[in-house]
């Protein structure tokens, strides 16, 4: 199984592991695609369309795991997050 919800689980203080950072895109910053996965996964491959005036461009990546513990994050969510990603560990993330 192979899950990637773009505005995740919409928890106010923390991004979801199959979440899209940020959820709307801006152009020419930072953007970080996470799926979950079921825990026999492997590995992930990911299959990417970029759209503007010029036209639509294909691209793949291939998204590093991350810890089970962290849920994707980049800075800690403080309590509620941490409570909220107790439900959260059993299954794998990448990102």
């Amino acid at each position: 199984m192979i899950r990637h919800r773009p505005a995740g689980s919409g928890h106010p203080y923390s991004d979801d592991t199959e979440q899209r950072s940020p959820v709307h895109p801006v152009a020419g910053e930072p953007l970080r695609l996470g799926v979950r996965t079921s825990a026999d996964a492997d590995a992930v491959d990911v299959e990417l369309e970029w759209r503007d005036a010029a036209g639509i461009s294909p691209g793949r990546a291939c998204p590093l795991p991350v810890a089970r513990s962290s849920r994707g994050q980049a800075v800690d969510g403080g309590h509620l997050a941490s409570a909220q990603a107790r439900q959260n560990r059993a299954a794998g993330g990448w990102s």
